[in-house]
């Protein structure tokens, strides 16, 4: 059975029962990954991220400032995981800041990228995962300049809180 018609399935709101009960069980972290890129719609995520880091580090021209602060944080974070490469952490950054304008880089993206680097053990795949994550789940606004949805949560918890 290909892993393709094995995992379709879980597409759907009709999967999304199956999906809680695989998730209590003691799944194999291979399975969790298939299980995490099909609830992601990996599949349909169409970017040539070999071209694109290709092109970001055949820049000519000075570093951007927003590359030297990738570079910072990216070494500063998981430094005493051997199984997260910085570079792959510095790449994935730098590319998804060149693919999306709107928000570029902020600080806590490198840990979201690290624990997912850990997780897939692949670049691209990792990258791929994480812009599906930013889409899907319209975080843009976490991560703007403004922070508006951020602060949009801070301000509903604080309603909640008091």
């Amino acid at each position: 059975v290909s892993t393709q018609s094995t995992w379709d399935f879980l597409e759907g709101n009709e999967g999304q029962h199956l999906i809680k009960i695989y998730m209590k069980l003691n799944l194999e972290i291979s399975s969790r990954v298939k299980i995490w890129m099909q609830i992601m719609s990996i599949k349909q995520f169409k970017f040539d991220y070999q071209t694109a880091l290709k092109k970001v580090n055949e820049k000519e021209e000075p570093k951007k400032t927003i590359d030297n602060v990738i570079e910072l944080d990216a070494r500063r974070s998981f430094n005493s995981h051997k199984e997260i490469s910085q570079e792959s952490m510095i790449n994935i950054l730098k590319v998804y800041a060149s693919m999306n304008k709107n928000v570029e880089y902020c600080q806590g993206m490198n840990f979201i990228v690290g624990f997912l680097l850990l997780l897939f053990k692949n670049e691209e795949l990792t990258f791929q995962f994480f812009s599906c994550l930013i889409a899907k789940y319209k975080m843009e606004e976490l991560f703007t300049r403004e922070m508006s949805l951020l602060k949009r949560y801070f301000f509903n918890l604080n309603l909640v809180h008091d």
